[in-house]
Order: C-alpha cells, then structure tokens, then sequence
C-alpha cells in the first residue's frame, strides 16, 4: 500500500521492530512576499519558491516494520503499548512547524530566527553556487535546541557520516541513506501567529507580523514539574520568541524592510524544584545546597546564550547586565549584550531563591572577570 506523504518525521525502535512516523497532511501558515534588495528593479522574484515559507503538520501516520520472527513476551508487549501511547500523546500535545526545502530560501529551517538565517545567507560566497542540505554541512545545521525530531533522525544521520569517511563503504548505500535524509523535515513545536497586510491609519505603512515561540526541547515539561536548570545548563521551559515585521509595499507584493526582535524566557538558572502538593496552590521551593553544582550549571547557562546571542565581533567586549523587574538598579554598568530580567517577586520562597540566584550569579561573573584578566597577563 502506498501512502502519499509531505515528509519523514524519522523513527523510533520498539520492542517489536522500528516505527517510522511520516508527515502526511500539512498545512500552509505563512508566505513572504518576494524580497527587494534595494529598489524595485533588483527585486527577487519567488513566485514559485518563496525565500521564506512556514507551513504546520497536521497529520503524521504511523508505519510499523516488524520483525516476522521474533516473539515478544507479555512484559515486553505492555511496554510496546506503553511506548506507543506516549508516542501518539507526544505528537498530539505538540504544534510542529517547518519551512519546506527550496534553493532559494533563506530561512532553511524552522528552528532558526530570521537575524541568523540572513547572516548566514549573506556570508555564502556568491561564486559559490553549489547547494548543500541541512545534513552535509555540519557548520549549518539546525538549532538542536529546537529540532525536536532530531533524536528520531539521529541513527540516520550517523550511519551516513560513518559511510561518507570510510572509503570502502558501498555507494548504494550512501545513496539510499541521502536519499531518505533528503525526506526528512525538522520540525520546531512552537507557536506561530500571523497578522498579514496591515496597514496603519495614520503613516500608511504597510506591514506583515508575524509572533514565532520557540519552545526547546531539552527539560521541557509542566510547571511544578519542570524547574531550574540540569548539569548542563539546559532550563525548564526555555523558549525563544520573535517578533517579525517585514514592511511590504502599499500593495503588499514586496517586502522593501526586513525586522526582527529577538527575546528568550526560561526557568531561573539554578539547580531547585518546586514539587507539586495538593494540600497548596504554592508549593515549597528546594534549593539545591551544592555550591559548585550551581554555579556549573549557571555558568553553562551563560556561555550557551553568548554563544547563541552575542555575535562574533562583540565576543572581546560582551556585558552581562541583570536587572530586577520591581527595581531600577543593575548588577553591571557598559553596553548590554545580554540582559537578564528577574520577574519573581521578593517574598518568601520566591525571594529565597531570588537572592540565590542573584549570589551564585555574582560569584560567577567575579571568576570570569578574574579568568579575564589573567589571559590578559603576559607570561
């Protein structure tokens, strides 16, 4: 039997034999109008292939490849129902997004924000003509922070970089392997709202906007049941929200300003956790008691979003400022790159851990300040 799809989301092994799960209906959301670089005559035209597209999954099937021989036990097939069932929720709970493979796209996936797909675009040498797709440039991949299919793909994916440095691998195979990757889509759960061909009243400008929200697919979960950060410095419930205004012609055929906003939110980052009771609304914040433990995790937290947020030519003067969202004062004076806003209040728990992290926070900065200044010593 044939089933038509739109993509491959990638598989997952089960008792019984491998699942794959393919993207079969989706659902166009938005699409950019063609691109001026720098009046009209220098316009790119994409009436076929749009620069930017975004389109949602509405429907994913499920494909069972079992293996004819082998006899599960009853243990073994609870947990394949087990599996199965999260599985299906899984894919339910979530709104997966992706933009659709084309040559000419400067967005090539989802899980990256406009401000990087255009510095990436433009740095592409112009002489250089050749196409490459998302998994033969290791450089160019998406955001594994929010290419949630990415653990479903990943045994594709490395069965094809072992087959590309081994010479004696037969071609075939290689072949079979970048033809199924060329099927793959990553997808991003996130929310994505649209507002398109507005026009304000009093200057006349017209303008589309679109709100993208990331959600991150490390420590995600509910609140209560997803707090702080892990080892790495991963948070819970980490998004990263843009806010995208293209400001189109009167007639909205063109796109003359490309603008973005970028802002990330994420749980306070520190080891704590803040367990669920049905005796209170509030239940009791626990800090973790581990010095080092935190300012490891606070410290990995730091260096992710200046490794994601702070551009190469500010990487030798970057600032941390922090702020309290109930006060005027900062922690640090000079020009911000990164900015974090504290929205908990004082009180109680709530302030306990505020102070926490605003101490394990100094600490940090004061190593880095004297790390700092010790690479600048001459030896």
């Amino acid at each position: 039997e044939w089933i038509a799809i739109e993509g491959i989301y990638g598989f997952y092994r089960l008792p019984s034999g491998i699942m794959w799960i393919l993207v079969t209906k989706t659902k166009p959301v938005y699409t950019a109008p063609s691109l001026m670089m720098g009046d009209e005559k220098a316009m790119m035209t994409h009436s076929t292939t749009p620069w930017w597209q975004i389109r949602r999954v509405s429907n994913f099937e499920l494909v069972h490849l079992s293996s004819p021989d082998r006899m599960l036990s009853t243990a073994h097939l609870k947990e394949e129902v087990r599996q199965l069932r999260l599985l299906r929720q899984s894919l339910k709970e979530h709104e997966f997004y992706f933009v659709p493979a084309s040559e000419s796209s400067i967005v090539k996936d989802m899980t990256c924000n406009l401000q990087d797909s255009f510095e990436t675009h433009f740095d592409v040498n112009p002489e250089d003509s050749t196409t490459t797709s998302w998994w033969d440039s290791s450089e160019h991949r998406p955001d594994p922070r929010f290419f949630w299919n990415q653990p479903a793909v990943e045994p594709i994916l490395q069965r094809y970089e072992s087959l590309l440095s081994s010479s004696e691998s037969p071609t075939s195979l290689k072949s079979l392997l970048s033809n199924l990757l060329e099927h793959i889509v990553p997808l991003t759960s996130a929310f994505v709202g649209v507002q398109s061909n507005v026009t304000d009243s009093k200057t006349g400008l017209s303008y589309d906007q679109l709100l993208i929200s990331r959600r991150s697919r490390f420590r995600a979960g509910t609140r209560f049941t997803r707090r702080g950060a892990d080892g790495f410095g991963a948070v819970a419930n980490f998004a990263e929200t843009e806010q995208v205004c293209l400001m189109t012609t009167l007639n909205g055929t063109a796109v003359q300003h490309v603008m973005s906003h970028l802002q990330t939110r994420g749980s306070i980052p520190l080891r704590w956790s803040s367990p669920a009771d049905v005796k209170t609304y509030r239940p009791r914040v626990r800090i973790g008691t581990d010095p080092l433990a935190q300012a490891r995790a606070l410290r990995l937290h730091l260096l992710e979003q200046f490794s994601y947020y702070v551009s190469a030519e500010d990487e030798g003067r970057r600032r941390l400022i922090t702020r309290d969202a109930n006060s005027s004062s900062s922690s640090s004076s000079g020009v911000a790159k990164l900015i974090f806003v504290n929205l908990i209040d004082k009180h109680k728990d709530q302030g306990r851990l505020g102070r926490a992290f605003d101490a394990v926070l100094r600490a940090v900065m004061d190593v880095y300040a004297i790390e700092k200044e010790a690479k600048k010593e001459p030896p």
